[in-house]
C-alpha cells in the first residue's frame, strides 16, 4: 500500500471515531433529556388506570364476590363496557383508514 492510501484509511478511522463519539453524546443527552422529563408519579398514575391494570382489578374483585346477582351483573356491565371500548376503537382506525 502506499502511504497516501494509508494516509486516507487513517483520516477516515478519524473522521468514524469522530462520528460515533458524536453520535454517543446526541445519545446521552437525548436519554438526559429524557430522564428529566419522566415524572415517576404520573407514570404510576397512567398505569394504574390503564385497561389492563384496571380489568386485573376487576378481576380480583369478582374473585372475592360470591356467586350471586350483583357479581353477574357487573360481569354484564364489565363486558359491555369492554364490548363499547373495542367497538370505539375499530370505528375510529376505519376512520382513520377511510376518511369521508
Amino acid at each position: 500500500m502506499s502511504a497516501r492510501t494509508l494516509e486516507e484509511l487513517a483520516l477516515r478511522k478519524e473522521v468514524l471515531r469522530a462520528r460515533s463519539a458524536l453520535y454517543r453524546l446526541k445519545l446521552q443527552h437525548e436519554l438526559h433529556t429524557i430522564g428529566n422529563s419522566f415524572q415517576w408519579t404520573k407514570a404510576g398514575a397512567k398505569v394504574m388506570t390503564s385497561l389492563p391494570m384496571r380489568s386485573a382489578l376487576l378481576g380480583l374483585i369478582f374473585k372475592f364476590l360470591p356467586d350471586s346477582k350483583v357479581s353477574r351483573l357487573l360481569t354484564l356491565m364489565s363486558q359491555a363496557a369492554l364490548f363499547t371500548k373495542m367497538t370505539r376503537i375499530i370505528v375510529d382506525v376505519f376512520k382513520s383508514r377511510f376518511p369521508s
